[in-house]
């Protein structure tokens, strides 16, 4: 259902979402709550994705770029620290690795309920002594939401090998776009109504401001990052590896 859920081939690794699809995945590893990454090393196609610095979370990991076709296989290792791993593996660390070439080429068009919909084609023609790789997967949702997340994104792989893993060289080059409406804060009325539904609030204490942030409108707090031309994540990495 989502590609954080490649992850979940490392025993005792859950993968989660809150609030809608977008950000990065919820973590928990032998009951550590890692939020949104922290304390769990992470790398795809041999590209680091925690982040050092960042206002959601430190080693925030968003890893909504991964085409699970493309997956060959999770290394991972479970333990209080790996030096070799960096300061984010305090709880674990995993290495997604991608193919270098397809047994055939693949185009995959999906659809379904809930505005969701999925694009995907991939090839791997031969070129000169390697392979070149190349996928494109695009796709969106809207989720289970009475405001639906109008989650959209692009995503591009291209990879160029030759030789072998001891021996060779390869190139890869990744791309990643992605907008949505995040889940709003909602008028105060429209919480308390749903409190007092199921009795645990008095109706007539509705429509109190005693829950209310100072200065926010009866009408809630609208999202300014909605347009498609302003994209709430981007992602572009190039390796080189020899």
């Amino acid at each position: 259902m989502r590609a954080g859920e490649v992850l979940e081939t490392v025993p005792g690794l859950i993968i989660s979402q809150h609030s809608g699809e977008g950000k990065a995945n919820q973590y928990y590893l032998r009951g550590f709550n890692l939020d949104h990454g922290t304390d769990f090393s992470t790398s795809a196609a041999g590209m680091p994705v925690n982040t050092p610095t960042g206002a959601h979370a430190h080693g925030y990991a968003d890893i909504s770029f991964l085409i699970p076709e493309l997956v060959s296989g999770v290394q991972f290792k479970k333990g209080p620290y790996f030096a070799d791993e960096g300061d984010f593996s305090a709880a674990g660390a995993a290495s997604v690795s991608y193919v270098n070439q397809l047994a055939r080429p693949m185009v995959h068009l999906s659809g379904g309920g809930q505005g969701w919909g999925r694009f995907l084609g991939a090839v791997s023609p031969k070129v000169a002594d390697g392979h070149l790789l190349a996928a494109l997967e695009i796709g969106h949702t809207d989720g289970p939401w009475q405001r639906p997340d109008d989650y959209q994104k692009t995503n591009a792989v291209v990879r160029y090998t030759r030789g072998t893993a001891n021996n060779g060289f390869s190139l890869t080059g990744m791309g990643y776009w992605a907008d949505w409406r995040s889940t709003d804060q909602v008028p105060q009325r429209a919480i308390d109504a749903g409190l007092s539904r199921f009795g645990l609030i008095d109706p007539s204490d509705q429509g109190q401001e005693n829950s209310r942030l100072p200065g926010e409108p009866d009408e809630g707090v609208d999202d300014v990052h909605t347009h498609p031309a302003i994209p709430r994540t981007a992602r572009l990495s190039l390796q080189v590896r020899f």
